[in-house]
C-alpha cells in the first residue's frame, strides 16, 4: 500500500495498492514514484503517537509511513547497477 501527503499532511487521492515483489516494485517505478526507505521501529513508534492504538493494517501503516516521509525521516537506497546489479539479483 502506498499514500501520498504534501508538505501539510493533507492526502493526495486514494491509497495506491500493489504487490510486494518484483511486479508490485515495477508498477511505482512506471508510476515515476521516488522510493526510500523508512526503519520498521520508526513507524511503529510513530503509530503508537498518533493514536495508541495496537490495530496494524497496510493502509494505516502506509500513512505513517508517508508523514515519516514527508518529515523527512527516511533514507534513499542505492540500488546496483551494471556487474553489481547481476551479483546482487543472485541473492
Amino acid at each position: 500500500m502506498a499514500r501520498a501527503q504534501d508538505f501539510r499532511g493533507v492526502e493526495f487521492g486514494k491509497p495506491l495498492s500493489f504487490e510486494n515483489n518484483r511486479e508490485g516494485f515495477d508498477i511505482l517505478k512506471e508510476k515515476q514514484v521516488k522510493y526510500g526507505v523508512v526503519n520498521p521501529l520508526h513507524v511503529k513508534k510513530s503509530k503508537e503517537l498518533d493514536d495508541n492504538s495496537p490495530t496494524k493494517n497496510d493502509t494505516k501503516d502506509a500513512k505513517v509511513i508517508a508523514q515519516l516521509v514527508k518529515d523527512g525521516r527516511y533514507a534513499v537506497p542505492s540500488l546496483p547497477k551494471g556487474i553489481y546489479a547481476k551479483s546482487y539479483l543472485a541473492y
